[in-house]
């Protein structure tokens, strides 16, 4: 063992330093099945493409929001955020047990006043 703990064999720095060395090279038999295989690999590609793209229904789009329930739910909550936005917010929360109205005066007596 050499003093910085590795271990030193001129053999395989020999058999390291021939492989560094040598140059790697295919044989023509093996680069003749790969570009066969290649060849294979793309006419499977070429037969595989539809001639004509399908063009999506609605249905397809339907879908990707989860149907027609889900669309439904969404234009449902669509409409009543805008409902919700446009209502003051003394007529909302009016329905909400527990809200204190007059806090809330303040906060948006602030808000406008920093808006103005």
């Amino acid at each position: 063992m050499s003093k910085n703990g590795t271990h030193h064999n001129d053999g395989f720095d020999a058999l390291f330093g021939a492989a560094k060395s040598a140059d790697p090279v295919p044989s023509a038999d093996l680069m003749a099945r790969i570009l066969a295989d290649a060849q294979h690999v793309q006419d499977a590609a070429v037969q595989t493409v539809p001639a004509v793209v399908p063009k999506r229904s609605r249905a397809v789009w339907a879908e990707l929001f989860g149907g027609w329930a889900g669309i439904t739910t969404l234009a449902a909550c669509a409409c009543l955020g805008m409902i919700l936005g446009f209502t003051s917010p003394d007529a909302v929360l009016s329905y909400v047990p527990g809200a204190d109205l007059a806090s809330l005066d303040d906060g948006f007596d602030l808000y406008l006043e920093n808006e103005l």
